[in-house]
């Protein structure tokens, strides 16, 4: 078989591919005259109003999203402002404590003494 004869046959392949999808064209045009048309418009015509709706819903919910966001926002300017409260009780209550331990460790070491008057110098020194 020559290079020739091959290209004959792929084209008359081809050709009759055409002459099939014509054939559904044609009756695809055919039936669009029959009122399918109509049909059709009508549809597209309801699926644009449901656009439409979907649409506006969406819109209303980004609303509410940028309402949300705005209140995390305000949420987490708190939490940030929250965090040094609780950093500087932190460090307020090591002090306290640190505070305690020594006032723990000067009463012990009044007690050993048996002096009366470590307690004035504790009380100046705690405060």
């Amino acid at each position: 078989m020559t290079i020739a004869q091959l290209s004959n046959i792929l084209v008359m392949i081809l050709c009759s591919a055409v002459l099939v999808q014509s054939v559904r064209l044609m009756r695809a045009f055919q039936a669009m005259k029959r009122g399918t048309l109509v049909d059709t418009v009508g549809a597209l015509d309801r699926a644009t109003g449901e656009a439409r709706h979907v649409l506006g819903e969406l819109k209303h919910a980004l609303e509410a999203c940028r309402d949300h966001q705005d209140t995390l926002a305000r949420g987490r300017t708190l939490l940030d402002e929250l965090d040094m409260i609780v950093g500087i009780a932190d460090g307020t209550a090591e002090r306290l404590a640190q505070v305690a331990s020594l006032t723990t460790q000067l009463c012990a070491m009044a007690a050993e003494r048996g002096d009366g008057e470590a307690q004035p110098e504790m009380r100046a020194e705690a405060a």
